[in-house]
């Protein structure tokens, strides 16, 4: 069982943004003759005033179900336009949807490059998937007031999509977030007075110590975020991305995920060890790494960090337990400065089933 880690603590009050419109879409269609299904997320947007939709999930083909992810990059009215991800310094194009969006009916065109081909999706029927609700938070934190007048201030927010059913909400809750608490609301309440009390003892520190006056007291205006996903959300499965940003000062934040399987045909959330047979994890680690030096074009024997205009920062590849399962295989995930720089962000390996096939659990499928 996995709990959030004290380190990302934060302090709300608890509002539920449910509104008439939906705030997950899951759609099933086609691009071009190729079926895939999209998932979208949606949340609301609040600067100067103005409110704006904001459109981010994933979409994956369903001969593979390994999912892309994609974000808004354009909405005027009902034209959205989604963008696919692409790596850092990466020459590779990025996938674009556009067309008309209405109530999780999508068509238009997808691009990528020169080349163009229709798509249309509509909703999902609602047995194909898990439903799930938005519990929304915010609050800001006042910790003081210095002598030139300015606030030194934490702001912490939950985005937390979980199950409509209220018994997968709980066992849900148990499993991601915390075993002490079976809701949003109590968890958070819990965690705004642990939070809130350190938090202001920390600020007054700082200043009793006379730092008051220091250039640097912009840094103490932490930033806490959380955010809790799905990810990958078929009849048979459900995986679930647990994002976390905090800020306590310094040149940048630092951020987190996680990846969470479930099994919904036996109801059990799935480890690694469910999946391979860790009695052969040197085999495995062989395995990983000739998938990393195959798509990084890092001759055998050579260190990671020595091969020509490479990106990494590590010479040695663990095996994470960190990873979503898709039917082609499994994709590992590793965390910030873990293999390569603060710049390239999280570091993912995908490796085929194929590849792992000596060393998959027997009876695992996916």
């Amino acid at each position: 069982m996995k709990n959030i880690s004290s380190f990302f603590v934060f302090i709300i009050f608890v509002s539920f943004g449910f509104s008439q419109a939906p705030k997950y879409y899951v759609m099933d269609g086609t691009v071009d003759k190729y079926p895939i299904r999209m998932e979208l997320t949606v949340e609301t947007s609040v600067e100067e005033g103005n409110s704006e939709m904001i459109y981010n999930g994933v979409y994956y083909y369903k001969s593979q179900q390994i999912p892309i992810e994609i974000s808004q990059s354009s909405l005027k009215g009902s034209q959205l336009e989604l963008t696919t991800f692409v790596k850092y310094d990466s020459e590779e194009e990025p996938e674009i949807f556009k067309g008309k969006f209405d109530r999780g009916n999508y068509k238009g065109e997808w691009q990528k490059g020169k080349q163009t081909l229709p798509f249309e999706l509509k909703p999902a029927d609602p047995s194909t998937y898990t439903a799930f609700g938005l519990n929304k938070s915010k609050r800001v934190v006042h910790a003081a007031t210095l002598k030139d007048g300015s606030r030194i201030e934490g702001t912490y927010e939950f985005e937390y999509f979980l199950p409509e059913d209220k018994n997968f909400k709980k066992e849900m809750f148990h499993q991601i977030i915390s075993a002490d608490y079976n809701d949003f609301v109590s968890y958070t309440n819990s965690e705004f007075n642990a939070f809130e009390k350190e938090y202001k003892e920390e600020i007054q520190s700082y200043i009793d110590e006379g730092l008051g006056d220091d250039p640097m007291t912009a840094t103490w205006n932490y930033e806490h975020f959380s955010k809790l996903t799905p990810y990958f959300n078929s009849p048979d499965f459900l995986i679930m991305q647990l994002f976390g940003y905090s800020y306590l000062g310094g040149a940048h934040g630092m951020s987190f995920q996680e990846f969470f399987n479930y099994n919904k045909k036996t109801g059990k959330w799935i480890d690694i060890n469910d999946v391979l047979d860790l009695n052969n994890q040197k085999e495995i680690l062989k395995v990983l790494d000739k998938q990393l030096r195959k798509e990084y074009n890092i001759p055998a024997g050579v260190n990671y960090s020595d091969a020509e205009g490479s990106i990494f920062i590590s010479n040695e590849l663990s095996l994470s337990e960190n990873f979503s399962l898709s039917k082609a295989g499994i994709t590992f995930y590793y965390g910030l400065y873990e293999m390569t720089p603060y710049a390239y962000g999280f570091f993912e390996l995908f490796v085929s089933y194929e590849n792992l096939k000596p060393y998959l659990k027997k009876g695992f499928e996916f």
